[in-house]
C-alpha cells in the first residue's frame, strides 16, 4: 500500500579465479557445488584442471585455504581457485 517499505536483501556472492572461461563474481544459489560454480563460470578453459581446486574462506575470522572436491558446497564469500594442468 501507499507508504509501504520493502527491504530486499542483497544476493550472496562467491568468486572464481584461475583457469575458467569467465572468472569473476557470481551470485550464490543455496546448495551450489564447486562443479556447478565452474559451469556457471563457463567451464574450464583449455588449460584448466578439475584437480587441486582450492577455496579461500574466512573461518573464525581468519582466511583459510581448503582443498575441495567437485561435489563440495560453496559458502557465501568463498573464492574458488582453479589451477592449470602441468602438461
Amino acid at each position: 500500500q501507499d507508504g509501504d517499505i520493502i527491504n530486499v536483501p542483497s544476493a550472496q556472492h562467491f568468486y572464481i579465479t584461475g583457469m575458467v572461461r569467465n572468472p569473476g563474481t557470481f551470485v550464490l544459489n543455496p546448495g551450489m557445488s564447486i562443479q556447478q560454480a565452474i559451469a556457471l563460470a563457463g567451464g574450464l578453459n583449455e588449460r584448466g584442471s578439475d584437480r587441486r581446486i582450492k577455496i579461500s574462506r574466512i573461518v573464525d575470522g581468519k582466511l583459510t585455504e581448503l582443498g575441495v572436491k567437485l561435489e563440495d558446497k560453496i559458502q557465501p564469500g568463498d573464492t574458488i581457485s582453479i589451477s592449470g594442468r602441468f602438461f
